[in-house]
């Protein structure tokens, strides 16, 4: 995707980077775990306050470089090495930004709102006030879709 359509992605990425420590082992490195997980987020407050959708697919992101959001399939992919919480959060939040805006690619102020929303609900206040910290820092803006 061009820096063009997708404006704060690198910026995005380096805040989780500075957030979120990527050297640590996946937190639920086993695919059913990560399925548990995902239904959880679905659970959520803010996901149902927002009308997510109750089914979202995983597929097994082994030979992939990153995790993703297919937004044709409605799934996520999760390589072993991004069985992270937060990595799950981030998909999860391109899930709901497609949901609620019909654009799920990229990481534009409502994804990184949904993001932050659900990083607060599911992570809490420390990890949610991290990452919103290095979003300022880095100039990455959220719009409080409410």
């Amino acid at each position: 995707m061009s820096s063009v359509s997708d404006y704060q992605r690198s910026k995005v990425y380096a805040a989780e980077d500075a957030a979120f420590d990527k050297r640590k082992p996946p937190a639920i490195p086993e695919l059913h775990e990560v399925r548990a997980y995902m239904d959880m987020v679905i659970a959520s407050q803010h996901w149902t306050k927002h009308k997510g959708w109750q089914r979202v697919r995983l597929e097994d992101g082994r030979g992939r470089r990153s995790a993703c959001y297919r937004s044709h399939k409605r799934s996520i992919a999760m390589p072993t090495w991004a069985r992270s919480e937060w990595i799950v959060i981030h998909e999860m939040a391109h899930c709901l930004t497609h949901r609620t805006t019909g654009a799920a690619s990229s990481h534009g102020t409502h994804f990184t709102w949904h993001y932050l929303m659900l990083v607060l609900e599911l992570l809490g206040q420390e990890a949610h006030d991290a990452l919103a910290e290095q979003f300022i820092g880095k100039g990455v803006k959220w719009h409080n879709l409410g």
